[in-house]
């Protein structure tokens, strides 16, 4: 009995070339056939047979050495660009706007995507058209996170960096990115800040470093700061969270003075001292080498706590306690309740990465420096909610970081102002979020995506579902 097959046979394949009509006209199609891999052996082809027969070389002398010299003037046509190291004098599809009449203008490629199979030509692109942020999705498997570590050698190859942030926390990549740094001579440019705790308690001991100590409150602006505790606050917008907000906002503009004149080291264990009523009027509200300009939205907060009159307030200023007053202290703790949580999570899940004084991952200097960083988030250990609570630490430091290269000063010689910016460079500096999906939140890419080409950044946005 003859087995019965399901399904398609090679031999009953049809292809598609035999289904589909060509609708190019007959000039278009010898124009691509002049234009395409084939001419040159033809016209080798043509020449060694015109020794055998003569009548070819009236042929040759009229039409193949005119296509010959037509195909070596044209301008050199690729999918995308012309890499600028190609050798040719110019590129058909980068237009020159400077010339009257469009001409072509002079290779400027510089990034390597790839090889179009069809076509059998290399895919570059420009500085310009990197600047402009790119979309990749695809399903899982289709290839995303290999292409991000085909795009970060190119990032190597040409002397700039890159932050990276995968969601789904792969350790493939990292050790590729690895492998590429130490062909590349610049492992010590890259960093690693992995918040994949793989079971571990926070009191086992690591045996050895799994991730780079980062300390944002080190080096970053108070508004910085204040925006980046405030989101991640989880509240529904009730009057305890608005009032979270005040007091965190508050709470952070003395922090970052008293940092800058060397009095403090700004850590998050900084946020965890003031939860007391008594510590913040003591060392902020009654501390007078602190300005009232400084401080004055913690007075605020401060003075208007319900059950909080002129005696009390001035007790709280000199850190004592007021007993009489029960009111003040549940005020005060229905507020820090919503921020004791996202403390928690920061000090303790991630004591590994934050409890630092002077961290190894400097924003700036990431930048600067053209390093790398590859952020690591839990995507099979956290909620969604933790998750996303993570992402908005990593992409609020990214855009401060993009925020410190698009300059602020107007008045001026304008060529000084704009050229003193750090990010001004032949060559863009790229963000890569991979999976983004697992840490996104809302209208957190947008400005990402729309300052990227003016802060001379490459946003990649990688993603299974949109």
């Amino acid at each position: 009995m003859a087995r019965k097959i399901y399904g398609v046979r090679d031999e009953s394949i049809v292809k598609k070339e035999r289904t589909v009509r060509d609708i190019k006209s007959p000039f278009e199609i010898v124009r691509d056939f002049i234009h395409g891999d084939n001419i040159p052996h033809v016209a080798l082809a043509c020449y060694v047979a015109g020794f055998f027969v003569p009548l070819l070389l009236y042929f040759n002398l009229l039409v193949v050495t005119p296509i010959i010299i037509y195909r070596y003037r044209a301008p050199l046509r690729l999918p995308m660009y012309v890499p600028k190291g190609a050798g040719v004098p110019l590129d058909a599809n980068e237009v020159d706007l400077k010339t009257a009449d469009k001409r072509a203008g002079k290779p400027k490629g510089i990034h390597y995507f790839g090889f179009d199979p069809i076509r059998k030509k290399q895919v570059w692109s420009t500085d310009n058209v990197l600047r402009q942020h790119h979309f990749y999705a695809a399903t899982t498997g289709g290839g995303k996170t290999e292409s991000i570590a085909g795009i970060c050698a190119n990032f190597y190859i040409y002397g700039s960096g890159f932050i990276l942030i995968d969601g789904k926390a792969d350790l493939n990549l990292p050790v590729k990115l690895f492998g590429l740094a130490y062909r590349m001579m610049r492992v010590n440019d890259i960093l690693l800040v992995n918040y994949i705790r793989g079971g571990l308690t926070m009191w086992e001991p690591d045996e050895q470093l799994i991730s780079n100590r980062f300390n944002q409150f080190m080096d970053s602006t108070e508004s910085s700061i204040s925006e980046l505790m405030k989101s991640l606050l989880s509240g529904d917008g009730d009057i305890w969270s608005k009032r979270a907000d005040d007091y965190i906002a508050g709470l952070t503009r003395p922090l970052a003075y008293q940092r800058d004149m060397g009095r403090l080291v700004f850590s998050i264990r900084s946020y965890v001292e003031y939860m007391e009523l008594e510590r913040v009027g003591k060392d902020i509200v009654g501390n007078k080498s602190i300005p009232d300009e400084v401080k004055a939205s913690t007075t605020n907060f401060v003075r208007t706590l319900p059950g909080m009159d002129m005696p009390a307030f001035e007790l709280i200023k000199t850190g004592q306690s007021i007993k009489n007053n029960p009111q003040v202290y549940e005020q005060f703790g229905y507020i820090t309740m919503q921020i004791i949580p996202i403390l928690n999570m920061i000090k303790g899940d991630y004591g590994h990465i934050f409890n630092c004084v002077y961290g190894h991952v400097n924003m700036r200097d990431v930048v600067t420096s053209r390093r790398s960083l590859v952020t690591l988030l839990p995507a099979l250990e956290k909620s969604q909610s933790a998750l996303q609570a993570l992402g908005r630490v990593v992409i609020t430091a990214t855009k401060d970081m993009m925020s410190m290269g698009t300059g602020y000063q107007l008045e001026g010689e304008v060529n000084k102002l704009l050229a003193k910016r750090f990010s001004n460079c032949y060559s863009p500096y790229a963000a890569v979020f991979d999976e983004a999906a697992y840490y996104a939140v809302e209208f957190a890419f947008a400005p990402i995506f729309a300052q990227g080409p003016r802060s001379w950044f490459f946003s990649i946005y990688c993603t299974p579902r949109y």
